[in-house]
């Protein structure tokens, strides 16, 4: 079996008859519905699932030295394919232990610098600084990731050497020491040019964006993509968006395959993949009035067949004219943004409400943020990360 070849019926038909995997609406620990659940602890408690798992994930492991699972969940998955492939495998521990050894792990690990890989020692030295600069351990993050610089550089690879100038930079940064952050970001942006990589690019151009206010703390400047005014955002209100939260969702899926429904009557957003449901939740559609607005567009959501014609990650909504007026219809930044018709409806996140269930918007079908995100990278066509707009016909669409 090679990758991608996944016997994916034998696995959901092992979920089912264990009992692992059930059907009918189920209340989520975030209060939202689903027409399914797998409960994972059960699944892997059960022989038939964790050898098709571990068939599933085989093909994945051929070119690995080792296998790991971090502690709990992921140790009988890692046990199962270390068995499938004959490799060894690795128990990962979230915390060291506190006593004896004080290992992280447990197993024989040969690290990157014992077997000469000098690069995968710079790009794991650069995990760990990342996972410092995530705790807020600044200090840490500058030592470790300098490094990693001084590994990356002389492996000539400009990609992961823009990778942790970016990482240094935005550590400047956090520290208040906005000098050294634009001289780390400015490092960043030639190597991420030598690399033709777009997007640490883009992440070195952000970073460049930034200034210090009169009260001295990093502020981020901000451009309106429909006005091109500027505005200003704190930097501890921002966070970076890591590519794996971007990247395309079963993009292997045939663009004839995959189908959205939109049910108006029930205020729910269906998602299909060969007429199977994969996804599922409430949404608010447009206020039911057919009557047209100032705008000359009525606020009632369109029925009939539609296909995405056009994606965004981020868009002002509304006529363009600021005003003092709360209620105004004007959204700068609205987030994961799919149209579907020439006159700007779409799927997009929704920031200025959660009242999901009943009609609300002035067209569009208003989901929660990380619903429309899911949207977003799972509908077609598919946005490079670098990119802030794609044209071009995608999934269907059916509402009603």
């Amino acid at each position: 079996m090679s990758r991608g070849d996944a016997d994916r019926r034998a696995l959901v038909d092992a979920f089912v008859r264990t009992g692992a995997l059930r059907f009918g609406d189920v209340t989520l620990a975030s209060g939202r519905t689903s027409p399914y659940y797998v409960d994972a602890k059960r699944a892997l408690t059960e022989p038939e699932v964790l050898r098709a798992i571990s068939k599933a994930m085989a093909p994945f492991a051929t070119e690995a030295d080792r296998i790991a699972g971090v502690e709990l969940g992921a140790i009988p998955i890692a046990a199962a394919v270390a068995l499938e492939t004959g490799k060894p495998y690795v128990m990962v521990r979230r915390q060291p232990k506190e006593h004896g050894t004080k290992a992280g792990y447990e197993g024989a690990l040969r690290l990157a610098r014992e077997v000469g890989d000098r690069r995968t020692e710079g790009l794991a030295l650069t995990e760990i600084a990342t996972g410092h600069w995530d705790e807020t351990r600044l200090d840490e993050a500058a030592r470790v990731g300098l490094q990693a610089l001084e590994i990356l550089r002389a492996t000539g690879d400009h990609g992961a050497t823009a990778g942790v100038m970016n990482l240094l930079s935005m550590t400047h940064y956090m520290s208040h020491d906005v000098h050294g952050g634009l001289r780390w970001a400015e490092q960043a942006l030639a190597e991420a040019r030598l690399a033709g990589d777009r997007a640490r690019e883009a992440t070195a151009l952000s970073y460049l964006g930034t200034l210090t206010g009169a009260d001295g703390r990093i502020w981020y400047e901000l451009l309106d993509d429909l006005l091109r005014i500027r505005y200003y955002a704190r930097g501890e209100h921002l966070r970076r968006i890591p590519l794996e939260e971007v990247t395309p969702i079963s993009p292997e899926v045939p663009l004839q395959h995959k189908q959205i429904q939109v049910d108006l009557g029930s205020q729910e957003l269906f998602c299909y993949e060969y007429k199977r449901l994969v996804f599922r939740t409430r949404i608010s559609s447009g206020i039911p009035d057919s009557r047209p607005r100032e705008n000359g567009i009525p606020t009632i959501t369109p029925s009939g067949r539609f296909f995405i014609e056009v994606k965004m990650p981020s868009r002002h909504m509304g006529n363009g004219r600021i005003t003092a007026d709360l209620e105004a219809y004007e959204l700068p930044g609205v987030p994961w943004v799919s149209f579907f018709t020439p006159t700007g409806v779409a799927f997009h996140g929704t920031y200025w409400h959660n009242d999901f269930g009943r009609p609300k918007s002035r067209g569009c079908i208003n989901m929660d943020c990380s619903e429309a995100k899911w949207v977003y990278r799972w509908t077609l066509p598919v946005v490079p990360p670098e990119q802030t707009r794609r044209i071009g016909r995608g999934t269907s669409i059916l509402i009603g």
